[in-house]
């Protein structure tokens, strides 16, 4: 006798999330909308547009799915979303120019307000000189 589908839970709600086909307009304000914390503290680690619309973007993705996506993964209504948020130009893309250029998650500091931010790349300000937000 078949086991039935139905009982079974949608693949973005199991242990290994992923988009959905379509991304309701609830979850698009409800978790791809970065708040004013967030958004500060990527200003503060990105040298430039672009890089800023790919921070927030991953950031947003990581809270939700648990892990950093491939781009072409990520539904452009998020891109979109995100974009909007930050009042970027409609032509700033997550893409980068270079592997080398690409924002690393790694190298910024992962708490987006309060505490101390760790020396290395993830501390330069715009203008390349290193903060104490201690």
């Amino acid at each position: 006798m078949p086991r039935s589908w139905a009982g079974l839970p949608s693949i973005e709600r199991t242990a290994y999330p992923r988009f959905g086909r379509v991304v309701p307009t609830r979850e698009l304000h409800d978790v791809y909308t970065p708040d004013l914390a967030e958004v500060e503290w990527a200003r503060g680690v990105t040298r430039s547009d672009v890089h800023l619309l790919a921070l927030v973007v991953l950031l947003k993705c990581f809270q939700r799915l648990g892990y950093f996506p491939q781009g072409e993964e990520i539904p452009a209504v998020v891109i979109q979303r995100v974009r909007g948020c930050l009042d970027l130009a409609a032509d700033i893309s997550v893409a980068h120019d270079s592997e080398a250029d690409a924002a690393s998650p790694q190298d910024a500091d992962p708490r987006p307000a309060g505490g101390t931010v760790r020396s290395g790349a993830g501390s330069r300000d715009r203008g390349g000189g290193d903060q104490n937000r201690g």
